[in-house]
């Protein structure tokens, strides 16, 4: 039996799916469909925010990759998934979207806090202690990327400073391509973010691991994992209750 492997791409343009022969190292078939998942108003849009629907960016992904399936008649082993990098969705504990997708283009966090001088990203900064090296950027401790607009982390800070974030219910923090992995088909996942690590799970695994305020590359490792280590998660919303006290 051939070993197939499917592969999405949940870009910002298109969504994509190939399947490979890995025997051969031969493409099997692929296809590609337009991302018009963007709910961006044009005011927004002048301001430099970039909003999505992911249910409907998911909902056109998996159809893409169904229909190259369908025309190859293959059957994946697996299947591997990277998205737009970074970017924010919250979802409630049955795993549906609350509220819109804000993308790694958005640019919200640049944004000066009403009264003061200051950005979100430097006040996220300097409430969370973040150090600045030589030549660099705002970062934390042990976090593998500075404080940057359309990051995860960043976004719920300003979700939470402007009294955003939905009330009386849980939420999971998630990127596109973390949304679209309970959808595919396959026995298991290459789960990647855009970034430079990803790891095999099984839909199961995937179901008892949440995503939390770090993710894909704005930590080290995965913040999923046993004893990994990143943005401390405690001193980032300490330091944004602290904030908002003031």
């Amino acid at each position: 039996m051939p070993a197939h492997y499917l592969a999405i791409d949940v870009g910002s343009t298109t969504v994509t799916a190939v399947i490979i022969d890995l025997d051969s190292r031969s493409v099997v078939g692929s296809g590609s469909a337009a991302n018009t998942a963007e709910i961006t108003s044009p005011n927004d849009k002048k301001i430099g925010r970039s909003e999505w629907d992911l249910e409907v960016m998911a909902e056109l992904a998996v159809h893409n990759a169904a229909a190259v399936i369908a025309r190859t008649g293959a059957r994946p082993a697996a299947v591997g998934i990277t998205g737009q990098q970074q970017g924010l969705q919250l979802l409630d504990d049955d795993l549906r979207a609350v509220g819109k997708f804000i993308s790694w283009q958005d640019q919200r966090t640049k944004e000066r806090v009403p009264g003061q001088q200051r950005t979100y990203l430097d006040v996220m900064a300097e409430v969370g202690g973040a150090v600045v090296e030589a030549g660099g950027l705002p970062a934390f401790e042990n976090a593998g990327c500075p404080l940057v607009s359309g990051y995860t982390a960043p976004n719920l800070f300003w979700l939470k400073a402007n009294n955003q974030l939905p009330a009386g219910q849980g939420c999971n923090p998630r990127s596109d391509a973390r949304h679209v992995h309970p959808r595919s088909p396959g026995a298991c996942t290459v789960r990647s973010d855009g970034g430079p690590t990803g790891r095999l799970v099984s839909g199961s695994d995937q179901a008892r691991c949440r995503c939390k305020i770090t993710t894909g590359r704005f930590g080290k490792r995965d913040q999923t994992q046993p004893g990994a280590q990143g943005v401390s998660r405690a001193r980032v919303r300490n330091a944004t209750a602290a904030w908002l006290s003031q």
